[in-house]
């Protein structure tokens, strides 16, 4: 297709737990799967994206790359990294015609939330799957869980050339969940059941 020029860089997650709740070793495997693997593919696509003299990067964290929610302080930690990698790429490349972002979605129904939601409703929303989805959405300002065309219609975007004045900066995809403050027990159990 003539050449690399996009970039979209996605990862795992962390098990959820409070920052005292882990020892050195946890946190540097959290590194590990979280961050080098990002910087070592945005690290090799760069000769490319430049040689092109255009390309777009985007980072796939999560709303702990903006929103600290201490009961997620592995991935707050990891993902606040990769940001803070992101920039400084963003920084350095943008005279090649390189744009650098990172999303950061909050909860959206894809098959892994699902799969959460029919665990979470097997214990607390009597086996109803669509009442924990609703549920796990239900505290941002609309009130549900996102949709993955929604998160890819912001990706795409900032993938064209339309965004070529966005650059370093951390998009919150969240439904409006971050100016609502943390919903810390539901954003936990969601996290439990997305790890098991």
């Amino acid at each position: 297709m003539g050449g690399l020029h996009i970039v979209v860089i996605s990862g795992g997650s962390p098990p959820p737990g409070v920052a005292t709740g882990f020892g050195l070793g946890d946190y540097e495997s959290a590194i590990g799967a979280m961050v080098f693997p990002a910087v070592n593919l945005a690290l090799a696509a760069l000769p490319h994206l430049r040689a092109a003299r255009w390309g777009r990067l985007l980072f796939v964290a999560s709303e702990t790359a903006s929103v600290p929610v201490p009961s997620l302080a592995l991935s707050g930690m990891g993902r606040a990294a990769l940001t803070r990698f992101a920039q400084a790429l963003a920084a350095e490349l943008g005279g090649d015609g390189i744009t650098v972002n990172v999303l950061a979605p909050g909860a959206t129904r894809t098959p892994l939330t699902e799969r959460a939601a029919a665990r979470l409703a097997a214990r607390a929303h009597g086996g109803d799957a669509e009442a924990a989805l609703a549920a796990i959405g239900g505290h941002n300002t609309l009130g549900r869980i996102g949709r993955p065309d929604e998160f890819a219609a912001v990706a795409t975007f900032l993938a064209s050339e339309r965004a070529s004045f966005v650059t370093g900066q951390v998009h919150l995809i969240d439904g409006g969940a971050s100016v609502m403050g943390p919903d810390e027990q539901q954003l936990t159990h969601a996290a439990k059941d997305t790890l098991t």
